[in-house]
């Protein structure tokens, strides 16, 4: 059950602010985002009624920008650039489908942060299925479950239907962030952007 600073949310009901955050694993700026997002559902007034899904993009490989870099040593992240490895990302993304699928959204951005450490800071190539395997049990799944899906096809769907949700959305930047059907925004946010991101959803809410 989700709690909030008022208690706990009402069984049974769905959050009211449904967030789209459209990530491409192998971008600082969707890791530093992802960072902010959070701080900012934690600083909203009704964060039980919020929740994220994480959607799947894979946009051509850019360099970090330098203020990206600060950003992510601003939030404490951990980050070396000079031991990234380039990777095809496309299991690590069913991972994070699968993440979601079995687990909601606590486990799939938990599995989300986790890759993110392991690219950024630790070396870790998201495209070999033994790392993506280890990675995935250190923040909750289960391994064989993994690995099974990572031997067959289960989850290629669900990845190519938010590639193309990106596509038929222009999506050529990233974090791509919707709250509900409105209240986008686009590329490197601060967490006081994204917390008026979800005010102003709020208070749509109301019209």
């Amino acid at each position: 059950m989700t709690t909030t600073r008022g208690g706990p949310a009402p069984s049974g009901t769905r959050p009211r602010l449904a967030v789209q955050f459209w990530v491409d694993l192998t971008s600082t700026e969707c890791y530093v985002g992802k960072r902010r997002l959070e701080e900012a559902v934690g600083a909203f007034e009704h964060p039980a009624e919020v929740e994220v899904r994480y959607r799947s993009v894979q946009l051509p490989d850019a360099p970090a920008s330098p203020e990206a870099l600060a950003a992510a040593r601003e939030e404490g992240l951990p980050l070396d650039p000079g031991t990234v490895q380039p990777a095809a990302t496309f299991d690590a993304h069913r991972t994070v489908q699968l993440a979601r699928g079995m687990g909601g959204p606590a486990l799939q951005s938990a599995v989300l942060e986790r890759l993110f450490r392991a690219h950024f800071g630790e070396g870790r190539s998201l495209a070999d299925h033994e790392a993506l395997q280890r990675l995935g049990a250190e923040a909750g799944l289960d391994e064989r479950r993994l690995a099974a899906v990572l031997a067959g096809e289960q989850y290629v769907r669900d990845v190519q239907e938010d590639e193309d949700a990106a596509a038929a959305l222009g999506i050529a930047t990233v974090p791509w962030v919707r709250v509900n059907e409105g209240q986008e925004r686009v590329g490197l946010q601060t967490t006081e952007t994204y917390l008026e991101q979800l005010q102003a959803a709020w208070h749509d809410l109301g019209r």
